[in-house]
């Protein structure tokens, strides 16, 4: 599949309201991590990181070990 192709959105016949580059100020995505496996985190990212731009940890991550959680935040960032 050439670039030109694999970069296509599915919907490209639809107008999408333009976004500003990041860090945004105005029209800000925030999306809230509830434990979801890395794998899972690690692909959502990569098709929608461009749009997200801050995430909040839900309180039932309190207990995760550090190492899980300091692979998030690095994904994250």
């Amino acid at each position: 599949m050439d670039t030109i192709e694999k970069d296509r959105l599915f919907f490209d016949f639809l107008d999408l309201a333009p976004r500003g580059k990041k860090p945004r100020t105005r029209g800000m995505t925030c999306i809230g991590d509830e434990g979801d496996p890395l794998p899972w985190v690690r692909g959502m990212l990569e098709a929608w990181g461009d749009y997200i731009d801050t995430v909040k940890f839900v309180p039932a991550l309190l207990p995760m070990p550090r190492r899980n959680m300091e692979e998030r935040i690095k994904m994250y960032r």
